[in-house]
C-alpha cells in the first residue's frame, strides 16, 4: 500500500496506527514524505508491533528525531524477526 507522500502528519498516523496491527493482507507499506513528525512515528511504530504480515515498509521522513529513528529502527527487527 503507498500512502506516500500524503501529508498525513501525526493526526493521519494516529488514526491509521490500529488498523495497522489487524491488516493481514498488508505486505507491503509505503508512508515517506508525510511529516509525520515524532508522535506520528510513535503512533505507528506502536500499531505495527502487532501486524505479522508486513514484509516491506518505507518510512523516508525528514522530520524525525533521533528517538524515533531509533523506534523505527525496533519496528524494523521486528519485521525482520517474523520473516524467518
Amino acid at each position: 500500500m503507498d500512502l506516500s507522500e500524503n501529508n498525513l502528519g501525526p493526526e493521519g498516523a494516529a488514526a491509521l496506527a490500529p488498523s495497522l496491527g489487524v491488516a493481514a493482507s498488508i505486505t507491503s507499506l509505503s508512508l515517506g514524505d508525510n511529516n509525520l513528525g515524532d508522535e506520528g512515528v510513535e503512533a505507528l511504530s506502536i500499531g505495527l508491533k502487532d501486524n505479522k504480515s508486513l514484509s516491506t515498509l518505507d518510512f523516508l521522513d525528514k522530520h524525525l528525531t533521533a528517538e524515533n529513528s531509533q523506534e523505527l529502527d525496533w519496528v524494523n527487527n521486528v519485521i525482520n524477526e517474523a520473516l524467518r
